[in-house]
């Protein structure tokens, strides 16, 4: 597993190292200079931490993404499909109520494969 700090949330963005990867190819596609890629690479691939367990399989989550998230104490798990996300737990309800409201509002807009 993967982690980094979120670009567009105050959360830790969980994934695969194959996902990372391949997060890191979607960046390197972007012009060798361009200052998109510089943004991404500095605020998402330098910031990237393969995460370590513990003796009892625990997470240990490196502290500087624990501070970006303002977690002190417990962590709020969120499953995102192929991703998950590490939450301070009152940060994750203000961010759950705002959304719902949106989920609600754009239900017409997800499409459905019928395989």
């Amino acid at each position: 597993m993967v982690c980094y700090p979120s670009p567009n949330l105050s959360s830790i963005e969980g994934c695969t190292v194959n996902r990372i990867k391949k997060l890191s190819d979607a960046i390197d596609s972007l012009g060798p200079f361009s200052s998109e890629r510089s943004t991404f690479s500095a605020s998402i691939l330098a910031d990237s931490h393969q995460l370590n367990f513990d003796q009892e399989g625990r997470v240990i989550v490196p502290s500087e993404l624990i501070n970006f998230a303002g977690i002190n104490g417990e962590i709020s798990f969120v499953g995102m499909g192929e991703t998950f996300q590490m939450w301070n737990p009152e940060t994750y309800k203000k961010f759950k109520n705002e959304t719902q409201k949106q989920a609600q509002d754009n239900l017409t807009k997800l499409k459905w494969n019928n395989d």
